[in-house]
């Protein structure tokens, strides 16, 4: 590649004045979101109500906190009155949900006298005046739906009241009953030194807890007759949360670090004998996705036969062999790796930046919440936990069988990635997010830098600002926070399938023999791994064989499609039986009914505004996606505490994110446009080769709509939001380097100003649920599960990992009473899957017979035991074996 020198170019200082901006919201990010939470619980009793006021510092004005139903031991005795006039009585009495969506089972509550459970009305039913109804459980409170004739007393946590009866309502009576227990939440700075608590009627001890990443740093309690209770925090209490937080973040990038250290081992076994002859920074983004790809590869084929803690050290052992055959070439390839990390540091210094910056603001509640960051944690997040777990030890179509999981080499990759660190694969999830978004800064780099060339200086800085844009890009980073793992990790391979086919059709005939046959390797190992992730999405080959047929020469033309044939052929022998991802799909289409399912989902669920244009403002990361935004002012008053006078200005800035994403994204298609029209050059194959590529795409989604295939069709609106990065890099460097440059760049400048801020507020916004507190009231209104990652779930899985320990023995965990979430937002699904995805992390293969079995059981519907629990918290109860003590941990 030739470029044209040009000496201090206007505006050479932009990618890094973009790179600045990003570091000041970065600062801004981690002020915002970097907050003690305050927990303080209260017990109310009688009628009165608790109170409670906060005052931060010194001398500061007491201000009345936020209240959130709190989890706690509830008490409910219910009595049938008969009618004043004294005519015959009947009561219909339906308990539950709890406040909070659980189901209280009929046979938790105790009837006296004739009031008992009806099959038949499904209901509780009394006849006879006098008749009671009696439970007691930990609940976050209850309803209850009553109808018949007659009153109805109902006791509850020591109060009393009448409920008096309409006899001709059409529908049920709702009563809400709140917990005994009152929740008062507040968030603080870090630095914060002392809090002063003042209340009234409180029915039982202050306890405060300070929190920070769902972890308790400290808790304090005050008597109720005290009324006060002033806590001032240490040095050493203060600087607590910053080290997690700076304990987390040294953790995350060291594991990213090892992972690509493997990947590039890997990589070295195919293209060791090609690497000298790519260009420096090329060098550093093919050879760790040849090798992860290569490593996925093995791993998942020889899974479909063996466990994969037998398959990885096979596929480990085929690895090292390659590298010695090609001992040869691996001096110059890693003299070649060295030479281009001081080939142009200023490049590196740029790249090495844009990822460690973008990476930390997209990925910030990872580096609040360690490993148990897992985007929105949705259900589709334990399909890939929870296999990759049953992989290490099940051969995979035992677990999965084909028609219901249609393919399996992203979770693979995930359970590879959890042996490689001897951690599990929800510890990792979020490290295999990060460690592709580090590639991403030289990925979208040397591919802009191949579309542009030959380009002055000037036109380097364009890229430069490509890269800046698409390393930050929110549009990407939601196949991450949507949980989407396949889709996002195929994001990054078809960069990589793109890459390596612009090489094989621009720079082929320069290479030696060898040489040629290798880069047709590396290239069949990178499309095989992209058909076994997401076949139906890989347009690179047929992209590639009309670009072949376009030729003019026949003996061009037979050359091509000689490269094509190669390059599939060595596809279908590392593909071997992941080809069934493709054979299989008739059997997964007629077990998901056609994917009327899918369909529903995509239209009512995930993408309910697959028709609007907003879409495509979403596309380009310039709304957030899942429409938090909405809510702008509840996450500030409850992060920030400002006060109902802030809603206007809140709702005023909201207007004014929604508007710029209106008005910037027509700009961003029209560049991306221009980008996708300037590679009509016949002369340069691989411009042709994008250029039909982009039209396949555009066909397809056209088609995809016009069947009514909604879910697939909001899947390739995704997917394309990071491919339409490419164009609209080569858009602004075309508009960049053009005659009117005087004109051009100040207002590309202030077009990447605009979408570089727009997708940094979306990334921030689409995670604020992960920067309030997981008892917050919000939460459970809104469409997360993850209120289910809170402090009670860790005390589980802290206790029973410390029980494994003390045992020195696999150990066995199982559900007594299911939690059922009435209000369907699949929490209790969550919570199900995280102590199955715990169970098999401590027992393995043990779901074998005797080993010692403890027993969880969910408070939230009134589950429990006769016999003491080894663990008791809000949210669980755990029976331990009767063979086993339990550990300190518990008490």
């Amino acid at each position: 590649m030739s470029d044209v020198p040009e000496k201090k170019p206007p505006y050479g200082w932009a990618p890094r004045a973009l790179l600045g901006l990003a570091a000041v919201y970065l600062v801004f990010l981690a002020w915002f979101a970097l907050r003690l939470q305050v927990r303080a619980t209260v017990e109310a009793v009688g009628g009165a109500e608790p109170t409670l006021s906060l005052a931060v510092g010194e001398g500061k004005v007491p201000v009345p906190l936020q209240r959130a139903s709190g989890v706690g031991e509830n008490r409910l005795v219910l009595t049938h009155l008969p009618p004043a006039s004294g005519a015959s009585a009947e009561v219909r009495l339906w308990v539950g949900p709890t406040v909070h969506g659980g189901v209280i089972p009929h046979t938790d509550v105790r009837g006296d006298g004739d009031f008992a459970w009806s099959d038949q009305v499904g209901a509780f039913v009394s006849r006879q005046p006098g008749s009671r109804l009696q439970w007691q459980g930990v609940t976050s409170g209850l309803q209850l739906r009553v109808q018949g004739t007659g009153t109805l007393k109902v006791e509850w946590n020591g109060t009393e009241q009448l409920v008096p009866l309409d006899p001709a309502a059409a529908t049920p009576a709702l009563l809400t009953l709140p917990a005994s227990r009152r929740l008062f939440l507040a968030q603080l700075p870090l630095w914060t030194r002392q809090l002063s608590f003042q209340g009234e009627q409180w029915g039982s001890p202050l306890h405060v807890a300070l929190v920070f990443g769902n972890e308790v740093l400290l808790e304090r309690e005050a008597a109720p007759d005290q009324g006060a209770l002033t806590v001032k925090l240490s040095a050493g209490e203060q600087l607590s949360a910053l080290g997690q937080f700076v304990g987390h973040t040294v953790w995350l990038y060291a594991s990213c670090a090892l992972l690509l250290l493997v990947y590039l081992l890997c990589g070295l076994a195919a293209c060791a004998r090609l690497l000298p002859r790519l260009a420096p920074h090329e060098r550093w983004v093919v050879t760790p996705g040849v090798g992860f790809s290569l490593l996925a590869l093995l791993t998942t084929s020889l899974s479909y036969l063996a466990p994969l803690r037998v398959g990885l050290p096979i596929a480990a052992g085929v690895i090292l062999l390659a590298l010695w055959a090609q001992r040869a070439w691996l001096l110059p390839a890693l003299r070649a790796l060295r030479e281009s990390v001081t080939a142009d540091r200023s490049d590196n210094a740029f790249l090495l930046a844009t990822g460690l910056l973008s990476s930390a603001i997209l990925f910030f509640p990872a580096l609040i919440e360690g490993d148990w960051y897992l985007g929105h944690a949705y259900t589709d997040v334990f399909y890939y936990t929870n296999f990759a777990e049953k992989f290490l030890w099940t051969p995979m179509l035992k677990v999965a069988p084909h028609e219901e999981m249609s393919r399996y080499s992203e979770i693979v990759s995930l359970a590879v990635s959890a042996v490689l660190l001897r951690s599990d694969a929800r510890s990792v999830y979020a490290v295999q997010g990060v460690v592709f978004w580090l590639l991403l800064p030289g990925m979208s780099w040397v591919l802009l830098r191949r579309m542009v060339a030959p380009v002055s200086s000037s036109g380097l800085t364009a890229a430069r600002v490509g890269v800046v844009l698409t390393s930050f890009s929110a549009g990407i980073f939601f196949l991450f926070s949507q949980c989407y793992l396949a889709h996002y990790i195929f994001a990054f391979s078809l960069f990589w399938g793109v890459l390596l086919t612009m090489a094989c059709l621009s720079d082929s005939a320069s290479l030696a023999k060898a040489e040629r046959w290798s880069l047709w390797i590396v290239t069949g190992i990178v499309y095989a791994f992209n058909v076994s992730i997401y076949p139906f999405q890989f347009l690179l080959p047929v992209a590639w064989a009309v670009v072949a047929v376009m030729a003019r020469s026949a003996e061009v033309r037979r050359e091509r499609i000689r490269e094509l044939v190669f390059v599939g052929l060595v596809a279908l022998v590392f593909l071997n039986v992941n080809a069934s991802v493709i054979l299989m799909f008739p059997a997964v289409r007629r077990f998901y009914g056609n994917f009327e399912m899918l369909n529903n989902i995509g239209k009512y669920i995930v993408f309910p505004f697959y028709k609007s244009p907003d879409f495509l403002v979403i596309a380009y990361g310039l709304r957030d996606f899942v429409l938090y935004s909405n809510t702008l002012s509840v996450w500030a008053r409850e992060i920030l505490g400002v006060d109902e006078g802030w809603t206007a200005r809140l709702e005023s800035i909201k207007q004014a994110y929604w508007t710029s994403g209106y008005v910037l994204t027509p700009f961003a298609g029209l560049l991306s446009g221009a980008g996708i029209l300037a590679c009509v050059r016949r002369s340069r194959k691989d411009l042709l080769f994008l250029l039909v590529t982009f039209v396949g795409f555009g066909a397809y989604l056209a088609y995809l709509a016009v069947k009514g295939e909604t879910y697939a069709y909001g899947k390739l609106v995704m997917t394309l939001s990071a491919v339409v990065l490419l164009p609209l890099g080569l858009g602004i460097t075309l508009a960049w380097e053009s005659r009117f440059w005087r004109f051009t760049r100040p207002a590309l400048f202030a077009f990447a100003v605009g979408f570089l801020v727009l997708n940094l507020a979306s990334s921030s916004v689409e995670s604020a649920d992960s920067f309030v507190n997981r008892k917050s009231e919000e939460l459970h209104k809104m469409r997360t599960h993850l209120p289910a990652i809170d402090i009670e779930l860790k005390q589980l899985v802290r206790f029973m990992e410390s029980e494994h320990e003390r045992l020195g023995q696999p150990i066995g965990l199982s559900m007594q009473c299911r939690f059922q979430d009435f209000i369907q937002t699949d929490r209790d699904k969550v919570l199900m899957s995280r102590i199955d995805h715990l169970g098999w992390v401590l027992g393995g293969s043990a779901k074998q017979q005797g080993v010692p079995l403890y027993i969880v059981a969910f408070n939230e519907v009134g589950c429990g035991f006769s016999e003491p629990p080894a663990l008791k918290n809000p949210l669980f109860r755990v029976l331990a074996p009767k063979q086993s003590e339990p550990s300190s941990a518990a008490r």
